[in-house]
Order: structure tokens, then C-alpha cells, then sequence
């Protein structure tokens, strides 16, 4: 059984998420297209326009949460605890983050350690399964402090 690789892009201009659909748009037909660099264009019925740093892709990491929703990069999850589990912080809210010196996804803690540092474990599937759920991402939700300092983390 292989490894679903999907992709959900971030338009930071309209601050939307592209379906994976062509998409009418005021009036045209638009698609986001990539070329084999991985660099990503909008092209219209009339026009063809590249837009380096207009969008962000994101990966989709193989995981789905506690609900069945799939999981992508820069997602915020949170830990929802079930009684008599104490081997974990109840409410915790980790930010999904590629590292790529682990070559793979990794939880990076919200909210920062008394030390200023933000802890982060490479995620199993039995344990996300069971307790993480999605509660948002870094683009539309805003106001869900994430990291911003990744290589400062503090390893579990």
C-alpha cells in the first residue's frame, strides 16, 4: 500500500484555498497549474500569469485526526485528551511543520516553554488517530499563535 501524496494551495492574495477544480473567478475560468520546477501559475482563458511567491503549497502528511479529516502542513491541531490519559498536557496546540533535517512531518508546540523554546515530536498515526484533531491553519486563522522559530525548538 502506497503513500497518498496530495496538495492544498494557499492563495495569499485572495487569501483563499484553491480547490483542485478549475475555479471561475470573477467571470473567467482559472487554473493553477505547476511545471516541473514546482513553480506554480494561474493561467485564465486569456492570459497566463506566473506568480512567484503568490501561492503556498501545502503537503498533505499521510494522517488523518481523531474526526477522519486529513492533516497538511501548517495546520494547527490540538491534542484532545481522553480521561484517564496523563501522559499528556490536555488542550495542547501543535502547528504541522516540515523538518526537513528529519526529513519528515513534525508537531511543533503553540505555545512556547518557560526556556522561550517550542517542543516537537515526529507523529505516529495510531496516536494522531486517536487524539489530535484539527482545529485550523496558519493562513486563516490568524489569530492561532504558531512557530515562527523552528530551528530554536527544544526536542521531546
Amino acid at each position: 500500500m502506497g503513500r497518498e501524496i496530495k496538495f492544498r494551495v494557499w492563495d495569499k492574495v485572495r487569501k483563499v484555498y484553491h480547490e483542485d477544480t478549475c475555479e471561475a473567478y470573477r467571470g473567467s475560468l482559472e487554473v493553477l497549474e505547476m511545471n516541473l520546477r514546482g513553480s506554480l501559475a494561474l493561467r485564465g482563458m486569456k492570459d497566463f500569469t506566473h506568480t512567484e511567491g503568490r501561492f503556498v503549497l501545502q503537503q498533505f502528511i499521510g494522517l488523518l485526526d481523531r474526526n477522519g479529516k486529513e492533516i497538511y502542513e501548517g495546520d494547527i491541531v490540538q491534542r484532545r485528551v481522553e480521561k484517564g490519559d496523563i501522559s499528556h498536557t490536555p488542550d495542547f496546540r501543535e502547528e504541522v511543520y516540515w523538518r526537513q533535517e528529519c526529513a519528515g512531518y513534525e508537531f511543533v508546540a503553540v505555545e512556547k516553554s518557560p526556556d522561550g523554546s517550542r517542543e516537537s515530536w515526529m507523529p505516529n498515526y495510531d496516536h494522531v488517530a486517536r487524539v489530535y484533531e484539527v482545529i485550523g491553519n496558519i493562513y486563516q486563522n490568524p489569530i492561532l499563535p504558531f512557530p515562527t522559530e523552528p530551528d530554536k525548538q527544544k526536542e521531546k
